[in-house]
């Protein structure tokens, strides 16, 4: 079961990689859904480390943060089209694929540290 998400992920992540080459700042996009991408990659090979995870997780983090109040502008609007009419629906649509990063990566996280934490009880990072 495990192992369809972890396609699943790698499947979509990669997609949206090929989607952004038109996309006003593509590299930040290609790059943040290319770590989601490596990251589910890692996922189906089995393996995954807690640190890696959390490193890779920050650019996510902090790109999430810096989008994050225009997570209250969210309206049905945005998302009505994936042409881009003005700049904030791209900002609230750049805001929730940010949302989409960090809870694929914390899903990936917890994951890990349960194989971790199977491997040795010890284990807490």
């Amino acid at each position: 079961m495990l192992k369809a998400l972890w396609i699943l992920g790698l499947v979509f992540f990669a997609y949206a990689v090929a989607m952004q080459y038109n996309d006003p700042d593509p590299i930040v996009w290609m790059s943040l859904y290319g770590i989601c991408a490596a990251a589910s990659l890692a996922a189906l090979a089995g393996r995954l480390s807690t640190r890696w995870i959390a490193l890779a997780s920050l650019p996510h983090i902090v790109y999430g943060l810096m989008l994050s109040p225009y997570l209250l502008r969210t309206s049905t609007h945005a998302f009505q089209t994936m042409g881009m009419k003005n700049d904030l629906d791209e900002l609230v649509r750049e805001a929730w694929g940010a949302v989409i990063c960090v809870a694929w990566m914390a899903g990936l996280f917890l994951y890990a540290r349960h194989l971790a934490s199977r491997k040795s009880p010890e284990v807490i990072a």
